[in-house]
């Protein structure tokens, strides 16, 4: 009987030395706890609601550099005296005492000249030998196209000489195709441009010398540059 209480005390023990080996290997010290909690990835911080809003108007209420200037159109043709239209003319305005090249006459004449500042302005227009007068006085409407015609005057370039044995510059009086007049000063011996002469008749005249000298010019505008002489012997 003996053997067999033995036996039943040794199984028992070692049920309880069993269960409690388990239960060791189970638990976790407090502190294995504490080291996985500080491992986990905290989640990103949410952006604040007032600079997302804030960053949102300022997107949608920005006006570009387009919409701070306030803008409108030309549209016309470009024609000869005649009436013929003229392609390919380089249209040029100015603004605020700049030039600027705007644009450029279609096939026909035509030309729509957009995104230009509101104000008054001054339009030039120029081909080969063919150009505005001068440029002449345009209003830009802020958001409305306004219509206009260019005309064409046909024009050589020209350049004076004073011939003679005179010393120092010399007066010379130039009454062009409109009957202005205006005085130039001419380096005998020298070329002094005279930039463009439109067709008509243009005078030039000196007293400079013994008798003076006088040049009656003739500007047919199919010239490809006229000299102008005046011979003082």
């Amino acid at each position: 009987m003996r053997p067999v209480l033995a036996f039943v005390a040794l199984l028992a023990a070692l049920i309880l030395w069993f269960t409690w080996s388990r239960g060791e290997r189970g638990a976790e010290p407090a502190g294995a706890q504490s080291a996985a909690a500080a491992t986990v990835p905290a989640q990103p911080p949410a952006l604040e609601p007032s600079a997302v809003s804030e960053g949102r108007a300022q997107e949608e209420t920005a006006p570009s550099a387009q919409e701070l200037r306030h803008t409108g159109r030309l549209a016309g043709v470009v024609r000869r005296e005649d009436g013929t239209p003229v392609a390919g003319v380089s249209l040029f305005l100015r603004e605020h005492e700049e030039w600027r090249q705007v644009g450029e006459s279609a096939h026909d004449g035509s030309f729509a000249l957009g995104t230009l500042a509101a104000g008054p302005a001054r339009l030039g227009a120029r081909a080969e030998r063919l150009s505005t007068r001068e440029p002449f006085p345009v209003q830009i409407v802020d958001g409305a196209t306004t219509s206009v015609e260019v005309t064409l005057m046909a024009f050589t370039e020209g350049r004076l000489r004073v011939n003679g044995n005179v010393e120092g510059p010399v007066a010379v009086s130039w009454i062009d195709d409109r009957g202005e007049t205006r005085v130039l000063e001419a380096t005998p011996g020298e070329d002094l441009p005279l930039g463009t002469l439109f067709v008509g008749r243009h005078r030039f005249s000196t007293e400079a010398g013994r008798q003076g000298a006088l040049c009656l010019a003739i500007v047919r505008g199919d010239e490809p540059e006229l000299e102008v002489v005046l011979s003082l012997d």
